[in-house]
């Protein structure tokens, strides 16, 4: 399809700027053209998720994890669902394999953590946040609703949670999941 980057952008940008609607319109369409794009599911795995649709938004993930199985980012978004459902054994399944397949991804073992916290198990969140073989220097504190990464590698202060590879600092609520795409690369 010769307008799909461009039509998947539109998708994104809609998505970015919280017009769901738009966004799962635009996405539908593309996947009735191209079936077999993990990234399309994971997308529409994130619009969904946005919109509160966890049953469908787990649906999509699966379908990219069908289409793409060592895709950690599928993995990961399927454990923030299955998170935010309360489903926390399949969460901690999913956490677990995203981790398996992407171990320098410091934001995995926060989504992880997150998920450890939401069940009422702290000590198990802290110690998940504080260990990160490949960014020594993090270390997590869970309290007062939210996980704060301090990082001492590059970066000068305090950051939202972005989608971006320079990603050293990120406070985010307990609600909140950097999960779409983002990464804490040291």
């Amino acid at each position: 399809m010769k307008d799909y980057q461009k039509k998947y952008n539109q998708a994104v940008s809609a998505y970015l700027l919280e017009d769901y609607e738009l966004a799962e319109k635009i996405t539908r369409a593309l996947l009735k053209r191209i079936s077999n794009d993990a990234l399309l599911y994971i997308l529409s795995g994130n619009i969904y998720e946005a919109l509160r649709d966890f049953e469908k938004a787990a649906r999509e993930y699966k379908k990219a994890i069908g289409i793409s199985p060592d895709n950690p980012e599928a993995y990961n978004n399927l454990g923030v669902t299955y998170k935010n459902t309360g489903d926390f054994s399949k969460s901690e399944i999913a956490f677990k394999q995203a981790m398996a397949l992407a171990p320098e991804r410091a934001d995995l073992s926060y989504n992880y953590a997150n998920m450890l916290k939401k069940q009422g198990d702290l000590k198990a969140a802290e110690t998940t946040a504080q260990v990160n073989p490949f960014c020594a220097g993090a270390r997590g504190e869970l309290f007062r609703g939210s996980l704060t990464f301090l990082s001492s590698c590059s970066g000068s202060g305090p950051i939202a949670a972005l989608p971006s590879s320079e990603v050293n600092y990120a406070q985010v609520p307990q609600q909140s999941s950097p999960h779409y795409g983002d990464s804490v690369d040291c």
